[in-house]
């Protein structure tokens, strides 16, 4: 295919919802159609130029149908193939081939499902709310630079950044590690708490690694009674589990809902009614990672 014929078009319509790699396997689905020209195929072309063919399109998209119309009739796609090095898939563009002979770059695929995405969404509201404030301070919890992930870069520069941890380090100004309770001390009233963390996800920072959130569980701990109103929760980013061992209760265990990331807004609205007196090392005998 030559490179005169790959072009774009705002009239293609497309959606890539998945794209994943387990041991060598990528798995592609999504939907693509054109108004006016027929999907002929579409093509996976890696860093290097090489290009594949991707088999599975042409799949019934009665959902698709819905909301554009007969065009989109059969124009979901469901695609494996193997790769040896699956990890240049990040780096892979797809395309859709139309029956004129011309190719459309499906393009910035991951950036658009990430902004479709919930949990992304939050986040860049949270952005926004810190933008629009005349001024003031941002304490970020979590912020020793142990695994390379420091956030003092999103928050504008108009405000004052402050770290936090629950030890010394770079990047940490002071170190108190009571969660909920010293969040609703440190804060000023209609003050905001942005919490993002995860719901599924590998053990990490072992053996300080404790607790899984849905976006039911913020409303356990932010509440009346710690003193805040939640604005907003959110759980995003799929994920697909796979146990290793087959077995009746981990059948098609991989098409069941997991995701992520958990997160939540919340405001401060009243001071904390409760108190957590327990030495940390009373009910604690490890200590988290250096």
């Amino acid at each position: 295919m030559t490179g005169d014929k790959s072009i774009s078009t705002p009239r293609l319509r497309w959606s890539v919802d998945e794209v994943m790699t387990f041991r060598g396997v990528v798995w592609i689905s999504g939907w693509v159609f054109h108004p006016d020209i027929s999907v002929a195929g579409l093509q996976l072309q890696a860093p290097d130029g090489t290009i594949v063919e991707l088999d599975g399109y042409g799949i019934p998209s009665p959902d698709v149908v819905d909301h554009h119309g007969e065009a989109a009739a059969n124009s979901r796609f469901r695609c494996r193939l193997l790769m040896d090095d699956s990890d240049s898939v990040m780096d892979s563009r797809i395309y859709a081939v139309l029956s004129d002979g011309t190719r459309h770059e499906l393009e910035d695929h991951r950036q658009r499902r990430m902004d479709a995405d919930v949990y992304h969404r939050l986040n860049s509201r949270f952005s926004e709310e810190l933008k629009a404030l005349p001024g003031g301070r941002v304490l970020e919890i979590g912020s020793r630079d142990r695994s390379g992930v420091v956030r003092r870069g999103l928050v504008p520069s108009h405000l004052e950044y402050l770290g936090l941890d629950i030890m010394p380090g770079d990047n940490v100004d002071i170190m108190p590690w009571k969660a909920v309770i010293e969040i609703n001390h440190v804060l000023k009233m209609g003050g905001l708490v942005m919490l993002t963390t995860h719901q599924t996800w590998p053990v990490h920072e072992a053996p300080w690694d404790f607790w899984r959130y849905s976006d039911s569980a913020w409303h356990a701990l932010f509440n009346r009674f710690t003193g805040f109103e939640v604005v907003e929760t959110a759980l995003g980013s799929p994920a697909c589990v796979v146990a290793q061992t087959l077995l009746p209760s981990t059948l098609n265990l991989d098409r069941q809902p997991a995701y992520l990331g958990s997160a939540v807004l919340t405001r401060k609205v009243s001071t904390c009614l409760l108190s957590w007196d327990v030495d940390l090392g009373s009910v604690i005998h490890t200590s988290y990672p250096q």
